[in-house]
């Protein structure tokens, strides 16, 4: 029981900070987007929006 609510609150967490941040887009407010940039397929589709939208996009790595 309690792997499944790790899953749905993962997804829900995931789902609420897209629907923010397409708020954001939409309002043109500067933001700050921190992950571990694991999925780079969902990085790439975000940059790629961002830019269409004239953002200048900053990327900082931090290798530990």
């Amino acid at each position: 029981m309690p792997e499944q609510a790790e899953v749905i609150v993962h997804k829900e967490s995931v789902d609420i900070c897209e629907l923010l941040v397409k708020q954001l887009i939409k309002k043109r407010k500067n933001f700050i987007y921190e992950g571990t940039m694991a999925r780079t397929g969902k990085y790439r589709r975000l940059i790629r929006e961002l830019k269409s939208k004239n953002y200048e996009i900053y990327l900082y790595v931090a290798d530990g």
